[in-house]
């Protein structure tokens, strides 16, 4: 079940059955192309942030950008280039960010 994976501890109601709004999704976007948080929200009755966090949780069958949603096996080599680009940029950020704040962190014992 997705509630119980460690990325997102706590988010779900208990009454949402998320393995069943996973398939309702994957079936929403199936030849469907991209759709945006608020068409699938309209269909759905998803929020944006429970959209989200499906998508994270999918176990790379969703890929996610600022055009909306997609099914990963469903994308064209261009929109998955565009994709795993976004994320490795992310990924450099993330690992930026964090070797910075280490930086700062350690500081503290020079001083």
């Amino acid at each position: 079940m997705i509630a119980d994976t460690p990325c997102f501890p706590g988010l779900f109601r208990k009454d949402r059955n998320t393995d069943a709004d996973f398939m309702r999704l994957s079936n929403y976007l199936e030849k469907r192309g991209w759709r945006t948080a608020r068409e699938i929200e309209s269909v759905l009755g998803f929020a944006d942030r429970y959209t989200r966090i499906l998508a994270a949780e999918s176990k790379g069958n969703i890929i996610g950008s600022s055009t909306g949603y997609k099914l990963t096996l469903e994308a064209t080599p261009e929109e998955w280039k565009e994709y795993r680009g976004r994320q490795q940029a992310q990924i450099n950020a993330t690992a930026d960010r964090l070797s910075m704040t280490e930086r700062v962190w350690h500081s503290r014992e020079a001083a």
